[in-house]
């Protein structure tokens, strides 16, 4: 999480940050968000931000997300608390997505992390029914959040939807073959 708001490149004394680590003091872009003024961007009213997912991003940004729910996340073996609990709160943080700016409980920025596929992939790895069932059950949470934002014809959204990292054959990573940097982005 470190090097995707920071863009540095995470040094190894960094991995214990992974878990319950301090939070980030270096320049990073949730941080610009909330301190380039608002007025200079063209807005009415400061920047919020939304957040539910991993806990680690609370332990990294206790102060920085308006709204927060974050879920336990180092259970490799729990595959759905994390996601059903996104699930549940994404349309809710969605409701305030910024339309126009007009009011001051509009979102600018609404992160939601899930786990569920490192999770299988840490537990059964990548080829198995687990995999199938988790990737369909984004592939309808992504569809149902793109619907959303499209269906806002004053205003215009940007999703970034990415994996932090691939995985080997059995369900690891941390290493720099291929298939462990070897992750997706999509832009819509």
């Amino acid at each position: 999480l470190k090097g995707l708001t920071t863009g540095g490149l995470p040094t190894f004394a960094d991995i214990s940050g992974n878990f319950g680590g301090a939070a980030i003091g270096e320049d990073n872009w949730i941080q610009q968000i909330q301190t380039t003024p608002f007025s200079k961007r063209g807005l009415q009213h400061p920047s919020r931000l939304g957040f539910v997912g991993d806990d680690t991003w609370v332990d990294l940004f206790p102060t920085q997300f308006e709204e927060s729910y974050p879920l336990p996340s180092f259970n490799t073996r729990d595959l759905d608390t994390v996601d059903n609990g996104c699930l549940q709160r994404l349309p809710l943080l969605l409701q305030d997505l910024r339309t126009t700016g007009k009011t001051p409980q509009e979102m600018e920025v609404i992160v939601a992390h899930f786990l569920g596929v490192d999770h299988v992939g840490h537990t059964f790895g990548p080829h198995n029914q687990h995999m199938h069932d988790k990737l369909a059950q984004m592939d309808a949470a992504l569809s149902t959040t793109l619907d959303i934002l499209d269906d806002e014809e004053e205003s215009c959204h940007l999703a970034l939807i990415f994996g932090d990292h691939g995985m080997t054959e059995d369900g690891n990573h941390g290493g720099g073959t291929e298939d462990e940097i070897n992750a997706a982005l999509f832009v819509h």
